[in-house]
């Protein structure tokens, strides 16, 4: 009967999945999430913590915000490896509001400037034009105008890919 002993130096692999795949850190969400904690070590206890507070695997996470998940996977000899994930959660869409011209305005032209004011908006459209943000502020030249009754929407989006309109 031989003898038998097993050396282990290294530390038990932990990953932190969403959907199966790791959430690369400064990710941006506009939903919640369910992340797993995993380690391919049998017998490793796993500790996860997110925002300082203990976390259960798989649990929902809703909070607008940013968020740090921790997670420890630690074997019979002590051996302890570690993940981390640093992510942003922003299911809140953009607001957008048109300033200028006032709504119901007659005007003697074929073009028109648009102004108006966003928060949290990355990228603005006027009719389908692609605005100029500076600040809180937007603005997009010469509109094009028919004669008649003409409608002038503003589409916002977000960096999570949120998004709003205001015609």
């Amino acid at each position: 009967l031989a003898y038998m002993l097993i050396v282990k130096t290294g530390a038990p692999p932990v990953a932190i999945l969403e959907d199966g795949r790791p959430i690369p850190d400064g990710a941006i969400f506009n939903r919640a999430l369910a992340p797993r904690i995993e380690s391919s070590e049998s017998g490793a206890t796993i500790v996860a913590t997110l925002d300082g507070a203990p976390f259960t695997s798989g649990s929902s996470i809703s909070t607008d915000g940013d968020h740090h998940l921790r997670a420890t996977a630690t074997d019979d000899l002590g051996n302890t490896g570690t993940a981390e994930a640093r992510f942003t959660i922003d299911r809140t869409p953009p607001a957008v509001t048109i300033a200028s011209p006032a709504n119901g305005a007659t005007i003697d032209a074929d073009r028109v400037d648009v102004t108006g004011s966003h928060t949290d908006a990355v990228e603005i459209t006027v009719n389908g034009r692609t605005a100029t943000i500076s600040g809180s502020a937007f603005s997009a030249a010469g509109i094009p105008l028919e004669l008649g009754t003409n409608a002038i929407v503003a589409n916002a989006a977000d960096r999570a890919g949120n998004s709003a309109r205001h015609a």
